[in-house]
């Protein structure tokens, strides 16, 4: 019995150093991948060469890798979604629940006007205010029609010929997103969204 209770001990002294590691490697993890303003900024000119910037409301493009439609820039080896990395140049490090959102609602944009801080339920009430959810009207519109594409669409407003002609007119600075939009009857965002094969990806 004695050297029962002595193996149980051990088992437990045993467990609680192993817990007691995995806290710790945890807390490492959560510690390289937090990121201050002042490292941020340490980055920056190499951060926006990778950027489309546009005019203060237009949405300013991520041009680098991306996954799923998001914008990565590495850091110590590590990838930070590039949106985030934006907003830390400009507010400040967020609380690390805290995600960053877009106003826009364009994965790709890193403008700093179009991000704010919010928890995943300010997340979810934008999307359900903007009916971004999967029975929404914006998801209706949004998602890959694989019945009908392009101008076949009945949605569709431009042509193929429009799109062709939106991407090789758009010139950074020069000739904006916001000069096509008016030119062509849409939205700045779709003109962007345009620019960067997010839509129209067929042609």
């Amino acid at each position: 019995m004695l050297h029962d209770a002595q193996r149980i001990q051990q088992e437990r002294r045993e467990g609680d150093h192993t817990s007691e590691e995995a806290r710790g490697a945890e807390k490492r993890r959560n510690g390289t991948r937090r990121l201050s303003q002042e490292e941020a900024l340490e980055h920056a000119e190499r951060f926006w060469n990778k950027v489309s910037v546009g005019l203060p409301n237009e949405c300013w493009e991520w041009q680098a890798s991306k996954v799923i439609g998001y914008g990565q820039f590495v850091i110590r080896n590590i990838p930070f979604r590039a949106h985030r990395v934006s907003f830390i140049m400009h507010y400040g490090e967020p609380s690390q629940e805290l995600l960053i959102c877009h106003s826009c609602d364009n994965p790709a944009c890193v403008n700093p006007e179009h991000l704010f801080a919010g928890t995943h339920k300010d997340n979810h009430s934008d999307m359900m205010q903007k009916n971004r959810h999967a029975h929404g009207e914006w998801f209706k519109a949004h998602q890959f029609q694989h019945c009908a594409r392009g101008e076949d669409g009945s949605a569709a407003k431009l042509t193929e010929a429009q799109i062709l002609e939106i991407r090789s007119l758009h010139i950074p600075r020069i000739v904006t997103q916001r000069t096509l939009a008016s030119k062509f009857g849409v939205s700045q965002t779709q003109i962007s969204r345009i620019i960067n094969h997010q839509r129209w990806t067929h042609i």
